[in-house]
């Protein structure tokens, strides 16, 4: 199982190595603001508790939190790429139910507001 996550603070810089194209982005369906753990362990073949020991021995963070942690990437890649133009937009793209949780989210993870990079 490869986890993905490249340039997040919250994730040791050892686990940040993998490309864009991990199984995990591509097939779990990031977008999509009904993701779950038992979504995510069904697309990896295993169970919901062998997937959370998994992500928390590797990265430390909770399921819940390193699926946070990879929209919030997505977001930002979202961002930098410039094809969106509100916070509303990135948010759902991202998988964000709210914009200003997720401004508030992206504010707490990056130390920058949303509206400075649109």
């Amino acid at each position: 199982m490869q986890l993905c996550c490249t340039g997040s603070k919250s994730i040791p810089a050892r686990y940040r190595t993998c490309t864009k194209n991990s199984p995990l982005r591509e097939k779990s369906g990031f977008g999509k603001t009904d993701l779950t753990l038992a979504a995510l362990s069904y697309e990896l073949a295993i169970s919901e508790r062998q997937l959370f020991r998994r992500i928390k021995s590797i990265t430390g963070l909770t399921p819940n939190k390193y699926i946070r942690a990879i929209k919030l990437q997505i977001a930002r890649e979202a961002i930098e790429s410039g094809r969106y133009r509100t916070i509303a937009e990135v948010s759902y793209a991202a998988g964000f139910d709210t914009p200003a949780y997720f401004g508030k989210l992206f504010k707490e993870h990056y130390g920058r507001d949303v509206n400075e990079l649109l």
